[in-house]
């Protein structure tokens, strides 16, 4: 084979490979994108477990509030006491001014 042969033949080879690069590198389903794509689902996991966790919190605070031997009574009524500042009819209540 002559130079000129040979020289064509290497710059076909190297447009081939440069080609395949480009597609392993940017391309659809490219390591860029795989890479990606790996940190999304990464952070979707960390936020299903948030939400697993909080979902089983809420599981447990329902079965407390619907446990059969009053408990849950107990529950709602100490729930209205520290978010709605509930007193019952019997109770008296008292404030007393933050001292500085």
């Amino acid at each position: 084979m002559s130079t000129p042969v040979l020289h064509a033949f290497a710059a076909v080879l190297l447009l081939l490979l440069a080609g395949l690069q480009a597609q392993l590198w940017w391309g659809d389903a490219g390591w860029l994108e795989t890479r990606h794509a790996r940190y999304q689902t990464r952070l979707q996991q960390a936020s299903n477990l948030e939400a697993e966790e909080r979902n089983n919190r809420l599981g447990a605070e329902i079965v407390v509030l619907q446990d059969p031997d009053g408990a849950g009574l107990y529950t709602v009524e100490g729930l209205a006491r520290q978010e709605m500042g509930m007193v019952r009819s019997d109770e008296t209540f008292f404030l007393l001014p933050a001292t500085q």
